[in-house]
């Protein structure tokens, strides 16, 4: 669980703090004063409007795809891609003949080895 890049004992490291801070009167009012503001942020219509544009930025690449029409090529793409897919491990199961070296005809005796398939 991150919540804002905070972690589980990152966050107990704060409240430990703050409850050596603030004591623990002073930390039930700070905890109730940031959950009244936290209140007031996200029922103000400034934050109504930051969660609208980000709703629309998320469905704006759809929106797009939706209106050039090219929902049928990309079902193509989809569906060619898939295809070349199946074929490569069709051919990924077709066993490999590992080469063999065989001396030349006349070089006996030396380093140098043909390789065939």
């Amino acid at each position: 669980m991150n919540f804002l890049n905070i972690g589980p004992l990152e966050l107990v490291a704060i409240l430990v703090l703050a409850l050596i801070i603030m004591g623990p009167k002073d930390m039930v009012k700070a905890g109730s004063d940031i959950g009244r503001f936290i209140r007031k942020v996200v029922k103000s219509p400034i934050w109504r409007t930051i969660v609208t544009s980000s709703r629309e930025i998320k469905e704006l690449p759809s929106k797009i795809v939706n209106e050039a029409g090219i929902d049928e090529e990309i079902k193509e793409f989809k569906k060619v891609s898939s295809e070349i897919q199946r074929e490569t491990r069709v051919e990924a199961d077709i066993p490999v003949i590992e080469p063999v070296s065989v001396p030349l005809s006349g070089n006996e005796g030396k380093e140098v080895k043909e390789t065939r398939f």
